[in-house]
């Protein structure tokens, strides 16, 4: 409906200016009635009126907070010290693609970078201490868009002195490139003395996205899950009935393929022809830590 249908709408003694519901309605997205409706409880005050619809938004967002969010976006910030990943889900795909919905992702993910690095806590970052912060954003968003809007996670990665932090987000939305449905960040020491490094980690970032690895390194592997995925192939094979010493080269084997699918470094690079591994790739680059988040994941 364009602004002259509305406006026939409203009498010409109509006790709310359309001019007014106009305003309200472009700096808030909020329904129109909705805009009338919390102008006329202000008595004409647009700050009061705004101030309403945020009460509005917050009242819907306890109303739909059991409905579930299967969609949403990955929304990234970085700078010299680290980077984080935000997850924010919604009801509907289409919401996803709003771009009130997609803002605020970047606002939250520019709040969780700040409260990173102002209290040094990048492993476990404070969920509601950043959306208590974009709180009046996140009102406006859940009254315009009505749906169930839940910041999910918040994922940081330090980046110590000498590092190279590289990041890479896949399937970008439309309104940046810092938003998408995959983000990935990696830290690696020795980056600027090889030849392309810069170039080498941004593809170890790609293959990350793609083949979803556990671990780094194998020294990364902690040694009680390889005692229990050993005692789980021993049990399976058990039946076969063959002499213990075949049975251990077996076991052996099969945790050799395990730790490949497991650990970036020795697995088959996903950008290539799947015969070279990643560690073959890197030519003295070391790893120091990565994070991977998708979306519903």
């Amino acid at each position: 409906m364009t602004w002259r249908a509305i406006a026939r709408c409203f009498s010409s003694n109509s006790a709310v200016p359309i001019e007014l519901v106009k305003l309200l309605r472009t700096k808030t997205g909020a329904p129109i009635v909705d805009c009338k409706n919390a102008l006329m409880a202000s008595a004409l005050d647009l700050d009061g009126a705004h101030r309403h619809l945020r009460t509005m938004g917050l009242a819907n967002a306890h109303k739909a907070a059991g409905r579930q969010t299967t969609q949403g976006v990955i929304a990234l910030a970085q700078n010299n010290t680290g980077a984080v990943l935000v997850e924010l889900q919604t009801e509907t795909d289409f919401v996803a693609k709003n771009g009130l919905f997609l803002s605020l992702a970047d606002t939250l993910s520019r709040i969780a970078l700040e409260e990173c690095e102002k209290t040094d806590s990048w492993v476990d970052p404070d969920v509601n201490k950043v959306q208590e912060r974009a709180k009046d954003q996140f009102s406006d968003t859940l009254l315009a868009v009505r749906e169930n809007i839940v910041l999910k996670s918040i994922t940081g990665l330090y980046r110590r002195s000498g590092q190279t932090l590289s990041t890479y987000v896949h399937n970008k939305a439309a309104l940046n490139s810092s938003l998408g449905q995959i983000g990935v960040m990696v830290t690696a020491d020795n980056v600027e003395n090889i030849a392309d490094g810069r170039n080498i980690m941004q593809n170890i970032a790609m293959h990350i996205a793609v083949a979803n690895p556990s671990y780094a390194n194998l020294s990364d592997v902690p040694e009680q899950l390889i005692a229990a995925e050993r005692a789980i192939l021993a049990d399976q094979l058990k039946h076969l009935g063959k002499p213990q010493k075949v049975l251990d080269g077996i076991i052996q084997g099969k945790l050799d393929k395990w730790k490949a699918e497991q650990v970036l470094i020795e697995q088959a690079y996903a950008l290539g022809d799947g015969k070279q591994k990643v560690i073959s790739l890197l030519n003295g680059i070391k790893i120091g830590g990565f994070s991977r988040k998708r979306i519903g994941e």
